[in-house]
């Protein structure tokens, strides 16, 4: 099956200008919280790099190798912070996206309306299946980075879909990371186009000002709930894709 990805896009755009109440709600509070837990890390990050580094900067310094020291037990402790909290950030913020796109998507089957309450609840009927598919996907693009980026397409890409499978088609997880698979090897041409057309919506849309990174989250979960319910239809009486 052949996406007109362009058109679909167009009927996302169409479809949120339409319905723009629970979006808009969704789009700020994700703006929000993301910036949020983004500078709690900065600055713990910074206050416990302070707390190693003002105290032996306000006791007289012995020698330039004393300074050195200084700075290397300060890296020991603020990397480590950072780089922990983001591991725990990305997890939490893919399970939000998670509970949204499938919110997103039964708007798009006209099963109710998209609103804050529904992604919470989304995300509380399912949280271990949905902890670990994200956190397949996560390591899944960790490996496609490993290699010069190439391979997320071999990694991650054969997943995109899993979260909406499982909540589509009512299956465990398991089944849902297997028919994934099978969808993409069925029809690897929608995955790829519709993971382009995202690509490239993310980076034009961070390059507008304030307003373009709280767009992203509604045009991206509307369009690719937009381009599941194309492969995979509704009502289909197998779980196959189209």
């Amino acid at each position: 099956m052949k996406l007109d990805h362009l058109a679909l896009l167009g009927c996302a755009v169409n479809h949120l200008k339409a319905n723009p109440g629970g979006h808009v709600l969704v789009a700020v509070t994700q703006f929000v919280l993301v910036n949020a837990m983004t500078f709690a890390v900065i600055c713990c990050g910074l206050c416990g790099g302070m707390f190693v580094a003002v105290p032996a900067a306000i006791a007289p310094a012995a020698s330039s190798q004393d300074a050195a020291s200084v700075v290397a037990q300060s890296s020991l402790l603020v990397y480590p912070l950072i780089f922990g909290a983001m591991l725990l950030i990305v997890p939490i913020i893919a399970m939000l996206y998670v509970g949204y796109q499938c919110a997103v998507l039964d708007e798009v089957d006209g099963k109710g309306k998209v609103n804050l309450a529904k992604v919470g609840g989304v995300l509380t009927s399912a949280v271990a299946a949905i902890v670990a598919i994200t956190l397949l996907q996560c390591g899944a693009s960790l490996v496609g980075v490993m290699f010069c980026y190439v391979g997320v397409f071999l990694t991650a890409l054969p997943f995109k879909w899993a979260h909406l499978i499982r909540y589509d088609r009512k299956v465990g997880t398991m089944d849902a990371l297997g028919l994934a698979w099978d969808g993409f090897m069925a029809n690897p041409a929608a995955h790829f186009g519709a993971f382009a057309v995202q690509m490239v919506l993310s980076m034009v849309l961070a390059y507008i000002p304030l307003i373009g990174p709280m767009l992203v989250w509604p045009v991206l979960a509307v369009f690719d709930a937009m381009a599941y319910r194309e492969v995979y239809p509704r009502g289909a009486t197998t779980t196959s894709p189209a």
